[in-house]
């Protein structure tokens, strides 16, 4: 009688198993339509973030007349809207896919505890004992076998917890990390539409009007090239290294200028500026695994001064210590500079690889590829790497 018991219990113990398994087989389907239907609108939500790259490149030829700084302005708030409802998808599906992971740790720690007391009930029967309520040798070994796989079961539950606790504590850091690039995304429609308005404003339509502005708009540009080639030199130690693109994809966009024209990179920033580059190497880092942080977008706050209050919101590490893999700000002037630290050297500098650092015999950025060794004197530094 014990052993029908036993082998009842079994049984019951089976189909609960299953059950359970069946459980979340069903919780799969159910929760797979909703992530289904999110993925299929992030799918198409890129696609027309892209589209709007596209075109915003294409207006930059046309940025010097109002009706294509109005168009590529108006291009820049619809990406940035597009950008926000898609975060918005990104933590809804992890929203889903958290609560799944919360729902599979409760049944498995269902599981481990029903394996536990049956461990419990049947831990005070001797094995003697057990031979002897056997009705033969067979039901023996099949008893015995019964226990060691409810000691595995146990072990195999515990791991699972433990496994399911740092996946939804990964999520839940995720998702933090999602709601702060979020907050950023929305500062920065705010700032796009103030520019908007501001331009507006000032020309009040009128072509002639915009002219005269961008007129005065050189001249402030000519005085903030000066400042930042100053304060770009101040910090070099020797001679750069020129020559190469560094494998950077957009080191032939043209035209080019430091200002007037940018075609906007999959971050935010304009291509072949030092922002560009760095967040580049950021994402190609994190896709070979040398690094914990993707570079996030931060598109109009991007300039290169505001990185490291960018890191701090998204929760990524900063310090004033050099370490290779770091991106070494430099904070000084109306746009700053980054680079990518590629060593720290034996006498405290560092060498770096770099865009847009170097200007030609007429003072103006090169938008070129160079290596160079600085002082890490005074810069901040943003550690991607940090695991």
């Amino acid at each position: 009688m014990k052993i029908n018991i036993k082998k009842l219990a079994l049984v019951t113990l089976s189909l609960a198993v299953l059950a359970g398994l069946g459980l979340l087989v069903n919780l799969d389907k159910t929760e797979a339509l909703s992530i289904k239907e999110l993925r299929s609108q992030s799918s198409e939500l890129e696609e027309k973030i892209a589209k709007n790259t596209r075109k915003l490149n294409g207006l930059q030829s046309e940025i010097d007349t109002l009706a294509g700084k109005t168009a590529a302005l108006q291009t820049e708030i619809d990406t940035i809207n597009q950008r926000i409802e898609l975060t918005n998808i990104k933590v809804r599906k992890l929203k889903l896919e958290l609560e799944r992971a919360n729902q599979e740790l409760e049944r498995q720690q269902e599981i481990l505890a029903t394996n536990l007391q049956t461990l419990y009930m049947d831990g005070n029967v001797s094995t003697a004992q057990l031979l002897f309520a056997s009705e033969s040798f067979n039901d023996f070994f099949l008893e015995q076998e019964y226990l060691e796989r409810l000691k595995l079961g146990v072990q195999n539950s515990v791991d699972e917890i433990e496994s399911l606790k740092a996946k939804i504590e990964k999520e839940k850091k995720a998702q933090q990390s999602l709601l702060a690039e979020q907050r950023l995304q929305k500062e920065t429609l705010q700032d796009k539409r103030d520019e908007q308005a501001y331009l507006l404003e000032q020309t009040r339509g009128q072509e002639s009007r915009y002219q005269q502005i961008l007129v005065s708009d050189q001249k402030d540009l000519a005085r903030l090239q000066a400042e930042l080639a100053s304060a770009i030199a101040a910090q070099q130690v020797g001679g750069a290294v020129q020559g190469g693109t560094g494998g950077y994809p957009y080191a032939n966009v043209s035209p080019w200028h430091w200002l007037n024209y940018c075609y906007v990179d999959p971050w935010g920033m304009c291509q072949r500026q030092c922002v560009s580059y760095t967040a580049w190497k950021v994402h190609i880092d994190h896709l070979a695994g040398k690094v914990k942080y993707d570079m996030p977008y931060w598109g109009g706050s991007g300039n290169a001064n505001q990185w490291d209050e960018n890191a701090v919101a998204a929760g990524i590490p900063t310090g004033t210590t050099p370490k290779a893999g770091a991106i070494a700000v430099l904070n000084s002037g109306t746009y700053g500079h980054t680079m990518y630290v590629e060593s720290v050297l034996a006498n405290g500098n560092i060498w770096v690889s770099q865009y847009n650092a170097n200007t030609n015999s007429a003072g103006e950025f090169t938008g070129t590829y160079s290596q160079q060794e600085y002082s890490p004197n005074g810069l901040t530094f943003i550690y991607f790497q940090e695991w």
